[in-house]
């Protein structure tokens, strides 16, 4: 708790200054307590979300970690309706996504817009999983 009010603290700081993109708002010592922060919730998100096992594909869902600049989620973890606590998983993705847009706006970077469509979800030896997907360029 301490720490989310100091750098909700630094990221007032750094909307009063401008935010310039050209130059960062926060000290080194800064970016790498939030980004200590950032990979603390999805850790803790990892940990709810635990073996994601399932039954059926139909239990598993989706959880956007991080938006682009429109909004449009960009990163997602997978979790079971069926296996853990889909009320705290649901809180702990909005955490990670929320310190994600905080950090860039701290940072005065915004990430680009780019629709990127959700992953389709497979069931793999009775665990939900993204399905591999091909990039061909």
């Amino acid at each position: 708790m301490r720490s989310s009010i100091l750098l909700l603290s630094v990221l007032v700081v750094a909307l009063i200054a401008g935010c310039d993109s050209s130059e960062s708002a926060l000290s080194r010592e800064e970016r790498e307590a939030f980004e200590d922060e950032i990979q603390a919730a999805i850790l803790a998100l990892e940990a709810a979300i635990g073996d994601a096992r399932a039954d059926d594909v139909s239990a598993c869902r989706l959880a956007a970690i991080s938006t682009d600049g429109c909004g449009n989620p960009s990163s997602f973890r997978v979790y079971s309706v069926t296996d853990g606590d889909t009320l705290e998983i649901q809180r702990l993705a909005a955490r990670a996504d929320s310190l994600n847009s905080a950090y860039n706006l701290a940072l005065g970077t915004e990430p680009p817009c780019v629709t990127t469509e959700p992953p389709p979800l497979v069931l793999e030896e009775g665990r939900c999983r993204f399905e591999p997907q091909i990039v061909v360029n």
